[in-house]
C-alpha cells in the first residue's frame, strides 16, 4: 500500500521553501527602499505567524545595488520574515532603473487591498514628478480611469497634520479630498481642526459646506481689480489663476460657483495691497484716514464689515433709508451738490470704506424730510410699514403652525423609515442660521418666561436640542420642516413687500395652507375690531367757572 510522504517539519520548511526560478537571498543583505509608498505595516505579527508555518510563498522582487539588494517590493514580508527569525528569504532578482523600480512599487501596491489611499497618491506624485509620466498616461499604466487617478494625486498634496489626521482614519477620504484641495498647509490644518471640532469626523457634504464658508472666497465680492496682473505680481490675475474653482471644474464640482478662489491667504495679500493703494490715493488727494480707535468705533466687531448703528459716520455706499423708504438712493447720491467732505478707513477684513459724518447729514435729513426731522408725512409711512411687517409676521407665523400641526398630527406619512428621517431632519438645527433658530425657538415659546437672576438668555440652538431630545418622531419632524419653511420667511426690516419665502409656499401647498389666504383673514379680523371697538367718551369740556378756578395751593388751610 503506497503512502503519501508527510511533510517537511516547519523548521525546514520555512527556510528551503524557496519557489522555482529564485534565488535565496541572506536577510542581512537586504534593505528597505526609500521610494516605497508603503508608510504603515500593520499586524506584522500575523503574517509572521504566517510564514513561521507557510514560509513565504510570494518571493520579494529586488534589484541589486552596491551596498546589497534593494527591496522594490515585499517590504511587509520582509519585516515579518525578520519578526519570524528567517535567514534567507526568496527573491525575484531584476535589473531595474529607478523609474522602473518605481513603477513596481506603485503599481504592485495599487493591487493590494489594505494600501492607504495616501500611500497610492505618494506613488502616484512620484511617478508624476520624477519619471515624466502624465496623468493619462499613468491611468493606463494603472488600468485606472483618469479622474481616478488626478483625485488620488490631489491627496499627496496635505500637509503634515491633515496627513496624520487622514492616516489615523479621522479624516475619511472623500473628507481629505476635499481639505487637499485647500492650497495652503496651514489652512489646511486649520480647517482639520474645524472638521474635528466635535470629535468626530462630518459627512463629505457637512464638510464640504463647512471649507466653502470658511476657507473660499468669491471672487465677485473682492474689492480689488481681479483682472490685474501688478497688484500682486508673483500671483498674477485671478482669472488666470489655477486656484480659481472654475480652473478647474472636475476638481471643485461641487461649488456652484465658478469664480470661487481657494487660497484665502492670497486674497488677503491682494486686498491688502488693494487698500494700501486706495489709502494712498486718498492721502494725495487730501482726504482724512480714521485712526485706528477712531475705525474701532465705526467697526466695533472683529471680521464685521458692519457699520455700527451709533456709530459718528455712514458708508456712502450704504443705502439712505433715512431719508428715501424704498432703499434705490445711496448716501453718496444724497450729498452732491452739499459741502461735506468725506473720511477713509480700512474695515476689519481690509476693505477700504469712504464714510461720511452723521453730524454733516442732518441738515440734509431735515430738509429731505427724512427720519428724525419731525415729519409726519414720514414717521406716517413708517407706522404703516411696521403694522404691514407685523401682519405679515403674524401670517407667517399661523401658517407656519399649521403646516407643523398637520406634520405631527397626520398619520399618513409614518412608515418604517420614519426614524431616519425624523434623524436627518433633526441635524437640519446645526445648519440653520441664527434668525432662523431665534424664530423658531420664539414660535414655540422656548425662550423662558423670565430671565434668571445675573444670568444671560438661553441660547436658541440649546433650546431647539432640549426639545429635539425629549420630543417625539413626529415632532422632530416638525421642528425639521419648520426650520426650513421658517428661512427667509420671515420679512426684513426693510421689506416693502410681502415676502414669505418659496420653503413656506411649497409646504402651504403640500399641506394645503394657503398664507395669503391667512392674511387676508388676519386683516378682515382687524377691521372686524376696529368697527366694535367702543369709541373714548369724549373729557367733558370745562365750564366758564371751572376754567377760571385756580387750583388750591398744596397744604393751604380750608
Amino acid at each position: 500500500m503506497d503512502t503519501q510522504p508527510s511533510p517537511p517539519p516547519t523548521e525546514q520548511l520555512t527556510q528551503a521553501s524557496t519557489p522555482p526560478g529564485f534565488e535565496e537571498v541572506p536577510i542581512d543583505q537586504l534593505f528597505e527602499s526609500s521610494t516605497n509608498p508603503r508608510k504603515r505595516f500593520d499586524d506584522l505579527d500575523g503574517l509572521a505567524d504566517s510564514i513561521r508555518e507557510k514560509g513565504i510563498l510570494q518571493p520579494l522582487v529586488v534589484r541589486r545595488v552596491p551596498r546589497g539588494f534593494e527591496v522594490v517590493a515585499g517590504h511587509r514580508r520582509l519585516r515579518a520574515a525578520r519578526i519570524a527569525g528567517l535567514t534567507t528569504v526568496p527573491c525575484a532578482i531584476h535589473n531595474l532603473d529607478d523609474r522602473q523600480a518605481c513603477e513596481v512599487q506603485v503599481i504592485e501596491n495599487v493591487q493590494r487591498v489594505d494600501v492607504h489611499p495616501l500611500e497610492e497618491a505618494d506613488g502616484y506624485a512620484s511617478l508624476l514628478k520624477e519619471h515624466g509620466y502624465t496623468i493619462e498616461k499613468l491611468a493606463a499604466k494603472i488600468g485606472r480611469p483618469a479622474a481616478y487617478v488626478r483625485s488620488r494625486v490631489l491627496l499627496a498634496s496635505l500637509g503634515k497634520d491633515a496627513r496624520r489626521a487622514f492616516l489615523d482614519d479621522k479624516l475619511s477620504t472623500g473628507v481629505a479630498q476635499l481639505v487637499a484641495r485647500i492650497p495652503n498647509a496651514e489652512l489646511q490644518r486649520e480647517a482639520t481642526e474645524n472638521l474635528l471640532a466635535h470629535g468626530e469626523c462630518p459627512s463629505v457634504s457637512q464638510a464640504g459646506r463647512l471649507i466653502q464658508d470658511r476657507f473660499m472666497l468669491r471672487l465677485e465680492d473682492a474689492p480689488f481689480d481681479r483682472k490685474s496682473k501688478t497688484l500682486l505680481p508673483i500671483a498674477g490675475s485671478c482669472t488666470d489663476c489655477p486656484k480659481r474653482t472654475g480652473a478647474q471644474p472636475e476638481l471643485f464640482a461641487d461649488v456652484k460657483t465658478k469664480d470661487t478662489c481657494t487660497d484665502p491667504t492670497c486674497f488677503e495679500k491682494k486686498r491688502d495691497a488693494h487698500a494700501k493703494q486706495k489709502l494712498d490715493e486718498a492721502k494725495a488727494s487730501g482726504k482724512t484716514i480714521l485712526s485706528a480707535s477712531e475705525t474701532k468705533k465705526v467697526f466695533p466687531f472683529p471680521h464685521s464689515t458692519h457699520v455700527a448703528y451709533a456709530a459718528p459716520y455712514v458708508d456712502a455706499n450704504d443705502h439712505a433709508y433715512d431719508v428715501d423708504t424704498s432703499g434705490k438712493k445711496k448716501w453718496a447720491t444724497v450729498i452732491k451738490g452739499h459741502d461735506i467732505a468725506t473720511v477713509v478707513a480700512v474695515d476689519p477684513v481690509g476693505n477700504v470704506r469712504e464714510l461720511i459724518p452723521r453730524e454733516a447729514l442732518k441738515p440734509i435729513i431735515k430738509e429731505l424730510g427724512g427720519r428724525d426731522s419731525g415729519n409726519d408725512k414720514y414717521k406716517a409711512e413708517e407706522t404703516k410699514k411696521r403694522e404691514k411687517q407685523k401682519l405679515w409676521l403674524s401670517a407667517t407665523r399661523m401658517a407656519i403652525g399649521a403646516i407643523v400641526e398637520a406634520i405631527e398630527e397626520d398619520a399618513g406619512w409614518r412608515n418604517e423609515s420614519a426614524a431616519l428621517l425624523a434623524l436627518a431632519l433633526s441635524s437640519i438645527i446645526d445648519g440653520a442660521d441664527f434668525a432662523t433658530k431665534h424664530e423658531v425657538a420664539k414660535r414655540r415659546e422656548l425662550y423662558p418666561e423670565q430671565k434668571k437672576k445675573g444670568g444671560a438668555q438661553p441660547q436658541a440652538d440649546d433650546l431647539l436640542n432640549e426639545f429635539a431630545a425629549r420630543a417625539s418622531i413626529e415632532e422632530r419632524v416638525g421642528l425639521g420642516i419648520e426650520l426650513l419653511i421658517t428661512r427667509g420667511a420671515v420679512p426684513h426690516h426693510w421689506s416693502s413687500k410681502p415676502e414669505y419665502g418659496e420653503h413656506l409656499c411649497a409646504a402651504g401647498k403640500l399641506f394645503d395652507v394657503d398664507v395669503l389666504a391667512i392674511e387676508k383673514e388676519l386683516v378682515a379680523a382687524k377691521r372686524e375690531a376696529k368697527k366694535t371697538k367702543p369709541k373714548k367718551a369724549a373729557a367733558p369740556k370745562p365750564t366758564a367757572k371751572s376754567a377760571k378756578a385756580k387750583p388750591a395751593k398744596k397744604g393751604a388751610r380750608k
